[in-house]
């Protein structure tokens, strides 16, 4: 008899050809584990989470420059337009009602309205 028809007669034999099945996976996979456990290198393992740490400062110092170079750069927009205001440069009172109304108009023509508060706000200059 050989060991396939043994294993069909025998139920025990069987459950013990699975365990051993199991244990011998189980035991590949252990090898597998510890053959790359012995390959990683510690050093390597340091080099990296220090590269990942200054790169994510660098990332957030990127993000806060930026900030505030766009802040600058509004700020300086706003200046220059100020003084193009105050100097008598800018576009004068009424240029600015008429570019207002236009704008309204075009609001109104696309279906839309203004929010309450800037409704209530717009409405008190306008005769």
């Amino acid at each position: 008899m050989t060991a396939d028809q043994l294993s069909y007669l025998d139920p025990e034999l069987t459950a013990r050809q699975k365990w051993e099945e199991r244990r011998q996976a189980r035991d590949e996979r252990l090898d597998r584990i510890t053959a790359r456990a012995e390959q990683a290198r510690p050093g390597r393992a340091a080099l990296l989470i220090i590269t990942q740490i200054l790169f994510g400062i660098a990332w957030v110092v990127g993000k806060i420059f930026l900030v505030l170079f766009r802040s600058g750069a509004l700020v300086a927009a706003a200046l220059q337009e100020g003084w193009d205001e105050a100097s008598g440069r800018g576009p004068s009172k009424s240029e600015l009602m008429d570019q207002n109304a236009f704008m309204r108009d075009s609001l109104q023509r696309i279906g839309g309205d203004l929010p309450p508060p800037l409704r209530k706000r717009a409405t008190r200059g306008v005769r």
